[in-house]
C-alpha cells in the first residue's frame, strides 16, 4: 500500500525541496500532498518529487475553473486530490453535494486517479465517495481518534471499517 505524505510548503522549503524529497523517499514514502501549493508555484516541487520517486498529488477544489482542472491533473502524478468543499477540512455529517459534481469535471481531463477528501468521517459517508471517486483521504477522523487517545488497534479497528466499506462497492 502506498504512503502519502501531507506537509505545508514552509517544512518543504526549509532544507529545499531536494533535500526534502530524499528524506521522504529514504522514509519509504511514495507521494506527497502539500495543500498549500498552488499549481502555478508547483514547478520545482514536483519535478525534483519526481526524480525523488516521489509522486505528488496537488488539489482540486469545487471552484477550480475547468483550464486549471487540466493543468492541476497534468502536473499530480499519483493521484488527484479531490477536495470535496470549499472550507477547512474536519469531519462532517454528510458528504459534501459538490463531490459528484467535482470528481466529474476532474474526470473530463484526466484518467489519473482521483482521490476524494475533505469531510469524511464514516465508513457510510467513504462508501458514498467511493461512488464517485476512486478512493479517499480521511484525514479529521484519523486526527480526532489520535488526540482522543486513540491507540494503535484502535486506529486499525477503524480503518479496517473504512476498508471494508470501499470494497462493498
Amino acid at each position: 500500500m502506498p504512503l502519502v505524505a501531507s506537509t505545508y510548503y514552509n517544512l518543504v522549503l526549509h532544507d529545499g525541496p531536494a533535500a526534502f524529497c530524499a528524506a521522504l523517499r529514504r522514509a519509504g514514502v511514495d507521494g506527497l500532498i502539500v495543500p498549500d501549493l498552488p499549481v502555478h508555484e508547483a514547478d520545482e516541487l514536483t519535478d525534483v518529487a519526481a526524480a525523488a520517486g516521489i509522486e505528488p498529488a496537488l488539489l482540486a477544489s469545487p471552484a477550480t475553473p475547468q483550464p486549471r482542472l487540466a493543468e492541476i491533473s497534468d502536473r499530480s502524478r499519483g493521484f488527484v486530490y479531490a477536495v470535496s468543499l470549499m472550507g477547512t477540512t474536519g469531519e462532517r455529517a454528510a458528504l459534501a453535494a459538490s463531490a459528484a459534481q467535482l470528481t466529474e469535471r476532474i474526470r473530463r481531463v484526466t484518467d489519473r486517479p482521483i482521490l476524494l477528501g475533505f469531510g469524511i468521517s464514516t465508513p457510510e459517508q467513504a462508501r458514498e465517495a467511493r461512488r464517485h471517486a476512486d478512493g479517499v483521504v480521511v484525514g479529521a477522523a484519523v486526527m480526532r481518534r489520535v488526540l482522543d487517545g486513540a491507540g494503535p488497534d484502535d486506529l486499525r479497528v477503524f480503518l479496517t471499517t473504512l476498508r471494508q466499506a470501499l470494497d462493498q462497492e
